[in-house]
């Protein structure tokens, strides 16, 4: 830990002492910090820190685009599971290395480029049910109302009959590319590669639904 801050610009850091050094800092007294982080909800301290940011910087949150990846480990994990917990698990590895175990990150961005989500899920989740599962959670950093516009930006995941049916329960505006898992996406790919246009692709076919958005 010493080594890792050595380098680092304290004050910007930790401005709120300015004077800080490198050698406090250990990896005994890392884990103690984990472990209040913890028992403290990660994902509250987050939102909270969130809520802080967005109420002086105003970003544009009209639009949240989401996506998720995965981050692989080596070497085992000797811990049993816990419930309610996310799990190192074997799943659709992203760097294409399904022999290591990996944990799901996902994050929602604004407009214009400031993070305002983030979640770690287990390994094994896929896009599909994350996506899922963010429909509910991500107007509350926002402090959003459900009379208010948002429009979820998303991969192709995103894109399940349940889904679908989740984000106008929550009305939430979608924007994403149509799988060609579907059959009307593979068509319009189709369609859309035999076009002789440069700017057209397999890439240009998109679902869009519109409940409280103006375009």
């Amino acid at each position: 830990m010493r080594e890792f801050f050595r380098d680092k610009p304290m004050p910007l850091l930790f401005p709120w002492q300015p004077g800080g050094q490198a050698e406090p800092f250990d990896n005994a007294r890392a884990e103690r910090v984990l472990d209040d982080l913890w028992q403290a909800d990660p994902q509250k301290v987050f939102s909270r820190g969130v809520g802080h940011v967005i109420a002086p910087y105003q970003p544009d949150c009209t639009q949240v685009p989401v996506d998720t990846t995965s981050k692989r480990f080596d070497g085992d994990d000797a811990d049993p599971p816990e419930a309610g917990v996310a799990q190192i698990a074997s799943g659709h590895s992203k760097d294409l290395r399904p022999d290591l175990k990996q944990l799901l990150l996902g994050v929602g961005m604004s407009k214009d480029g400031l993070l305002l989500l983030g979640e770690v899920s287990s390994g094994n989740q896929s896009g599909m049910t994350f996506n899922g599962h963010w429909r509910k959670r991500v107007r509350e950093p926002l402090s959003l109302g459900t009379d208010e516009c948002l429009r979820y930006v998303a991969d192709s995941a995103v894109v399940t009959t349940n889904n679908l049916l989740l984000l106008r329960e929550n009305k939430l505006d979608i924007l994403s590319r149509l799988p060609e898992r579907w059959s009307l996406g593979e068509e319009l790919m189709d369609k859309a590669e035999a076009d002789n246009s440069p700017r057209r692709g397999r890439n240009m076919s998109y679902i869009s639904n519109s409940m409280c958005c103006q375009s």
